[in-house]
């Protein structure tokens, strides 16, 4: 039978994984993410900002589709 762990240490683990740049934390959502790629992209949604601006190197898309291949074709990471 696996041990059951506390929501607080649960909690403190994850803050030290983050802080470790292993994983990336929503503030706002209180959702992590794998890679920094995902972060950013999720980052959009609670953006002002032009709604398909890549936000790693600026480009500005007026077309969800044309932003989703920038995004998957250039190297982000």
């Amino acid at each position: 039978m696996a041990a059951k762990i506390a929501k607080a240490d649960v909690k403190t683990i994850l803050d030290i994984v983050v802080q470790q740049n292993q994983l990336f934390w929503c503030e706002h959502c209180d959702i992590y993410f794998p890679t920094y790629s995902t972060f950013i992209l999720h980052k959009g949604c609670h953006s002002n900002e032009e709604q398909f601006q890549c936000h790693f190197c600026g480009t500005v898309f007026f077309d969800k589709h044309e932003f989703l291949a920038h995004f998957m074709q250039c190297a982000h990471d």
